[in-house]
């Protein structure tokens, strides 16, 4: 694998925004603001949607290598003569 500085900066967002869940739910505004939100199932609905985006595009962002060339679509489906 190999990091680029955009995958750092993507992966580093995604830690702070964890980072921000977790010290969130030790503030009681911000418990009271999930409160509301968990008040209804639509809102759970589409955090799930936003989630699953958001997965998605961290795990588009993994660069894999083989033989330190870098995979593309193209080369990874076609044979390769020997």
């Amino acid at each position: 694998m190999v990091f680029l500085w955009t995958d750092l900066l993507i992966w580093s967002l995604a830690a702070l925004v964890v980072g921000l869940i977790l010290w969130g739910r030790t503030q009681e505004r911000w418990r009271i603001g999930w409160k509301q939100i968990a008040s209804r199932k639509i809102n759970f609905v589409w955090m799930a949607i936003i989630l699953l985006y958001a997965v998605i595009a961290l795990a588009d962002s993994v660069h894999w290598h083989r033989n330190n060339e870098v995979v593309s679509p193209s080369t990874s489906c076609s044979r390769r003569s020997t």
